[in-house]
Formats: structure tokens, C-alpha cells, sequence
């Protein structure tokens, strides 16, 4: 939640996200922002069903064009966003690095992009790894770091040495350099104090990792 009482909401999550009928049934809220940090369906697959939900309260979307996708299923992905942003009744633009998406200068406080720049786009392996790393600063402090599905060893190279007080995942907490023999090296760069992961009993992808929580509390993060 912004100061003005608006949210910022990073990845909307599948087409059956709570979060839909939530915001739904909250017709005083607005959104300032949806940044997606990628385009896969568990992080943006809701965006049309809460586009129909919140006309006239959602400002602005951030969103990364992967060359990974085809023309087609760029347009429809994005087909609904695309048509309100033609219409004036949305601004829609590339979510790339280095980008501020929100700043409150009183506080000195900022929301900004890490990665990915356009070259970075452009030759990454996969669509993963070109996920948006998205970090909340306050002055000189990292508080929290989003990473989308994106490797550790990205996320260390953007964030090592900032000590952030919240980092969430990456992907869901099962990382896919986990098990490269450098990923606790990499968890030491980042130097999280708290880490926030993805559990569910109907979770088939078998996230968190029971390696990554070890890793993770044997380096003092909660």
C-alpha cells in the first residue's frame, strides 16, 4: 500500500487468483501500478479477469515483452490491456531496467527496476531468466526484493552487498541454480534477512525447496 492509500501490486498471479474477487469487493481501492515481472500464467494469467474488475482504478501496468514469445501469444496475452491503453483508458509500457516505478521523494523512498536492461531481454535462455528483479529502497536500505522466477546468481549480481530486509522466492523458493554448487555462495551475496515462499498442499511443482530453506536458515535468514 502507497501513501496515498493506492497499491502497488507485483504479479497478479493465475486466472483463478483470489486476489480478483478480493480487489473486487473493495471498490474504494485503487491501483496504482501492476508491474509483471514475466509472463508466465502463475504470475500474470489474471490480468484480464482483473482488468474487467477494476475499470477506472487501475492506472498503469508494467509488463516484460519476452523474445521468447510468439507476436501471437504477446497479443493475446495482453490483448485487453492493449485495447485500454489505445483507448486512453490505461498506460501500458515495458517494464526494463533501469526504471524508477514509484518514488515518494519526502521519504526518499523508490521502487525501481534492477534487471533486466533490453540487451538482457533479449538474450536470455528463457523466459525466466529474464524475469524482473524489482527492488523497494528507502534512502541507503534495500527492503525488499521481488526476483520473479529469476536465478540467484542474477539476483546476486543486481542485489550483492545491499542486505535486504525481505527478498521473495526466487521462483516460489526452488531457484532453478539450486542445485549448481555455487547457490549457498550466491544466498551469502544476497545476505536476505527474511525470505517469503510459496506453500500449498496442492502445490505439484513441490516448492519451497527443503535445499533452499536449509540454505536459506543456515545463513541466518527467517
Amino acid at each position: 500500500t502507497l501513501p496515498d492509500g493506492s497499491l502497488f501490486v507485483i504479479d497478479v498471479g493465475p486466472p483463478d487468483s483470489p486476489f480478483v474477487p478480493w480487489i473486487a469487493s473493495r471498490p474504494h481501492l485503487r491501483i496504482a501500478c501492476v508491474a509483471l515481472t514475466h509472463n508466465d500464467a502463475d504470475h500474470c494469467g489474471a490480468l484480464t479477469p482483473l482488468l474487467a474488475v477494476t475499470t477506472g482504478r487501475l492506472r498503469k501496468i508494467r509488463a516484460l515483452v519476452e523474445p521468447q514469445r510468439t507476436q501471437k501469444q504477446v497479443v493475446t496475452l495482453f490483448r485487453r490491456a492493449f485495447e485500454m491503453h489505445n483507448s486512453g483508458l490505461l498506460d501500458f509500457g515495458r517494464l526494463e531496467a533501469p526504471a524508477e516505478l514509484w518514488d515518494d521523494p519526502a521519504e526518499g523512498t523508490t521502487l525501481d527496476v534492477a534487471f533486466p536492461e533490453m540487451p538482457e531481454i533479449e538474450t536470455a535462455p528463457s523466459a525466466n531468466a529474464s524475469s524482473a528483479v524489482i527492488r523497494l529502497r528507502s534512502r541507503s536500505q534495500t527492503l525488499a526484493v521481488w526476483p520473479g522466477d529469476n536465478h540467484l546468481k542474477t539476483v546476486a549480481d543486481k542485489i550483492a552487498g545491499q542486505n535486504p530486509h525481505f527478498m521473495v522466492g526466487p521462483h516460489h523458493g526452488h531457484p532453478q541454480d539450486l542445485k549448481k554448487a555455487g547457490a549457498a555462495a550466491q544466498m551469502d551475496r544476497i545476505a536476505p534477512q527474511q525470505v517469503l515462499l510459496s506453500l500449498g498442499t496442492d502445490n505439484s511443482y513441490n516448492h519451497p525447496s527443503p535445499r533452499y530453506v536449509k540454505i536459506a536458515v543456515s545463513r541466518q535468514s527467517r
